[in-house]
């Protein structure tokens, strides 16, 4: 028994009474309200998240059709323009320099509503 006063005194002490009010007044209220109002932001910011994530995708899947569009376009324009295709079949037919102009030319002719460079290039079965 004389233990158990000297347990009890030594636990009864103010500094042990501070701690142990702090602990029930201040800690563990505020781990039960992070618990509780954290949960429902968690599951709003998820939702956020995944709708914008979401949305940049679809803007992507967009853009590269955009893009796939516009190329399909440009090799349709080359292929039926009759200069380059007879460029293309006889290339020692035309000098370098009108090579260089019709290029230019038809290049000059291909936009693209994107900010990018875009690079064509022509070659006949002979890798010309």
């Amino acid at each position: 028994m004389a233990w158990g006063k000297k347990v009890f005194k030594h636990w009864n002490s103010i500094h042990n009474q501070i701690l142990f009010f702090i602990l029930l007044f201040l800690i563990i209220p505020l781990v039960i309200s992070t618990l509780s109002i954290d949960k429902p932001l968690e599951g709003v910011i998820e939702k956020k998240i995944g709708s914008a994530t979401e949305v940049a995708l679809s803007q992507v899947d967009f853009n590269m059709e955009l893009f796939l569009q516009d190329m399909l376009k440009s090799t349709v324009d080359i292929s039926t323009n009759p200069k380059i295709v007879a460029m293309l079949k006889q290339p020692d037919s035309v000098s370098y320099y009108d090579k260089l102009r019709l290029m230019d030319s038809v290049t000059n002719r291909l936009t693209t509503p994107y900010f990018a460079e875009s690079y064509v290039t022509l070659l006949d079965m002979h890798g010309n």
